[in-house]
């Protein structure tokens, strides 16, 4: 970030001193002139009238006094300066700026010589989050460094010379003040304020000015739930270099215990940059020691070739769901621990992946490890110069798990493509693929055991467009695929089960898409239907119809995703959300998430991400209602409320509430979230310039 200097009456002064030199004894009213040759640029020297007194050496000037040189700008109603001692006195509506930065005063005493001065009644706006600084008297102690008595800080707009002055928001008084409007700003026997009603007492006060990072104890966050009781975590940040920092907590939970987190942070180049989080935690409540340890790095070894390690631990299956509030957190089902590398070229990729999962919903030790899997990949490219192309990929894995089957895996994938021009109807894309996958072991018996499987298919791709004038001219696509598919089927019961890729079954079938746009300066709606036909079925002939679609005008939007059954006329799954976005008004949003229990249609398979063919059993329905609102409401209020409601179970997994104030200075939220089995309070305070805390939650409701 720049750094802006807030006061430049060394060089106001001396180029002042420059210019009265050249003038004569008396200067005729609205006197102004272009000083060139001083320096890099001129400076320009308006008033109403300017004297020069020789026996006192000294220059006069009266009268809507201005002097500008590029972004400085100096003006009041009386200068005197004497060139024999260097002091100058500014008096009169006395206002200095430069860009953001000002002062105001009633008088300006300084001395050239020293670059030091007074000013009298002033009135400091300076930082990038404007803070105002009041002072009866507020010294000029070095180039950029100030010094008052009895001074105000704050961010909030002031209004000047007003007796009596109306209360702040807040601001902070001290009994000494000491200002580098570049760097930071310290006092003694300091009280912040609310309304000018003392609230809090410190005996010292550091804060930096600039957003560059400094050390200090951060704003604490605090919170209530029904479990927990009263939550306090206090963080402490330490810049240790200019690429390194940490951020040391302590968390005290008044029903629960006392824990810490220690975060720690670094950057080595552009290139290489990690962190790595610590939780611990004394629950008195169960009687644990509980602790959760998060690294992350990651590297770029060249051009082409990035590394990412990504290591995860917890103590126990049940630390997110007992200790963390995030509802991301308390649903993981698994945590991850991974170290992965790449390397990316212009038409191949490689990558080695070492991936560790750890079940956080049982204490199973049949959890699958991939330790760890290579990958290599030839996207489609063309052969010579036949019109052909040739997609290649290929994966070796070691899967390990702590009971059960252990082996390895290598597959590898070759397809040629060719595209035909069809004119008037579309592209003709034929297809044949062969893969070949081998394994260590079968299910049954230690020996090498390997599966071949060939693939055909034919794609048939057109687009077609009108567009129909007017002043938003609107724009009518239509896209249309067939795809036919084949895949024999091929004896797969003595294949261990690891992935879907362990079971591939035979496929006959054709996929229909058809697809209608509508699009203005963007898309307006969306239509897209997908259907599968089987050759040979073995219960009906038609696939799920899969929908998905898509409508917007100005605030309004509307999405969704269906599969119909064509011989239960029900509907398998579907989602829905309908979203109203006013910038004036607030946010709306409802939405449902369902899928009945049973044999429902899978989303694509691994040749082909658009095919329904395939079936997967959902062992349980999923009936969810979601809603967020956020209202504006006036004198800058804002209510916001998010809902998630088990209509399956008739419970509310979660409800979130929250009223927000903002101000142009200062802010505060508060929100009550409640869960089946524990409620909780949360808070979130900014103080514009000074700081911003509270819960994380918080912030996603109101969309921060």
């Amino acid at each position: 970030m720049d750094k802006t200097r807030l006061l430049f009456f060394p060089f106001i002064l001396y180029f002042f001193i420059m210019m009265t030199s050249f003038l004569f004894y008396s200067a005729p009213a609205q006197a102004q002139e272009p000083i060139k040759g001083l320096s890099k640029e001129p400076i320009q020297l308006q008033a109403d009238h300017l004297e020069f007194f020789q026996e006192t050496q000294t220059y006069v000037a009266t009268g809507h006094i201005k002097m500008i040189q590029e972004t400085k700008e100096m003006s009041g109603d009386v200068v005197n300066f004497n060139q024999g001692t260097g002091q100058m006195e500014i008096s009169g509506h006395v206002i200095i700026s430069e860009g953001a930065n000002q002062i105001k005063a009633d008088k300006v005493v300084l001395n050239v010589k020293s670059q030091t001065g007074i000013i009298y009644q002033g009135h400091m706006i300076f930082g990038p989050d404007h803070y105002h600084l009041d002072g009866e008297i507020i010294e000029k102690v070095d180039r950029n460094e100030y010094f008052a008595r009895n001074a105000m800080v704050t961010t909030c707009e002031c209004i000047q010379y007003q007796d009596p002055s109306p209360p702040l928001p807040w601001r902070i008084t001290t009994s000494e003040l000491k200002v580098s409007p570049d760097h930071y700003l310290t006092g003694k026997n300091v009280f912040f304020e609310i309304r000018n009603i003392p609230v809090f007492y410190s005996p010292f006060l550091y804060l930096p000015i600039i957003k560059e990072r400094q050390s200090g104890l951060l704003i604490p966050k605090l919170d209530y739930n029904s479990q927990d009781g009263f939550k306090i975590l206090q963080p402490f940040y330490w810049v240790i270099a200019k690429n390194q920092d940490a951020t040391f907590s302590v968390d005290y939970r008044s029903l629960r215990g006392l824990g810490a987190e220690i975060e720690y942070r670094y950057v080595v180049n552009s290139s290489s940059s990690g962190s790595l989080f610590t939780h611990f935690f004394k629950d008195t409540l169960v009687g644990l020691e509980r602790s959760e340890v998060r690294y992350g790095h990651s590297q770029t070894l060249s051009e082409h070739v990035n590394a990412r390690i990504s290591l995860n631990y917890v103590s126990d299956q049940d630390f997110f769901k007992d200790l963390s509030v995030s509802t991301i957190d308390r649903s993981q089902r698994s945590l991850e621990s991974n170290v992965y590398v790449s390397g990316i070229w212009e038409n191949q990729t490689a990558y080695l992946l070492t991936r560790f999962t750890r079940d956080l919903t049982t204490d199973s030790d049949l959890t699958l490890q991939k330790l760890p899997e290579v990958g290599y990949s030839f996207h489609t490219a063309p052969i010579f110069s036949f019109p052909l192309y040739l997609d290649f990929n290929s994966t070796a894995t070691y899967f390990y798990r702590q009971t059960g089957l252990k082996a390895g895996r290598s597959d590898t994938y070759v397809r040629l493509i060719d595209e035909i021009p069809l004119p008037h109807f579309g592209i003709l894309t034929p297809r044949a693929g062969l893969r070949k996958t081998i394994y260590t072991r079968s299910i049954s018996e230690d020996h090498k055991f390997e599966r071949n499987i060939s693939d055909l298919g034919v794609g048939l791709d057109s687009s077609v467009s009108r567009v129909y004038g007017g002043s938003e001219a609107l724009t009518h696509v239509i896209e249309s695929s067939l795809l036919y598919e084949y895949v024999p089927p091929v004896d797969q019961s003595d294949l261990p089960q690891f992935d879907n890729l362990d079971f591939i079954p035979d496929k006959n079938l054709f996929t229909y898409s058809l697809t209608n746009r509508l699009l203005k300066k963007e898309e307006v709606f969306y239509l897209k239907l997908t259907d599968s036909y089987l050759v040979n079925p073995t219960e009906g002939r038609f696939s799920d119809l899969r929908s998905e679609m898509m409508i917007r005008s100005g605030e309004f939007k509307v999405k969704t995703d269906g599969y119909f059954n064509f011989y239960s006329g029900s509907t398998d799954i579907f989602n829905a959300d309908i979203l109203i976005d006013s910038p004036g008004l607030g946010f709306f949003s409802v939405g449902e998430r369902f899928s009945r229990q049973g044999s429902i249609p899978k989303k694509g398979d691994i040749f082909n991400p658009l095919s329904l063919g395939l079936l997967q059993d959902q062992p349980f329905p999923i009936r969810f209602l979601t809603s967020t609102v956020r209202i504006f409401l006036p004198y800058r209020w804002t209510f916001a409320a998010q809902y998630y409601f088990d209509y399956q179970n008739n419970i509310v997994a979660e409800a979130d509430y929250g009223i927000r104030y903002i101000a142009n200075c200062w802010g505060f939220s508060v929100g009550y979230v409640r869960f089946p089995e524990k409620s909780q309070v949360t808070f979130l305070i900014n103080l514009t310039g000074l700081a911003e805390q509270g819960s994380d939650n918080l912030k996603s409701l109101f969309g921060n």
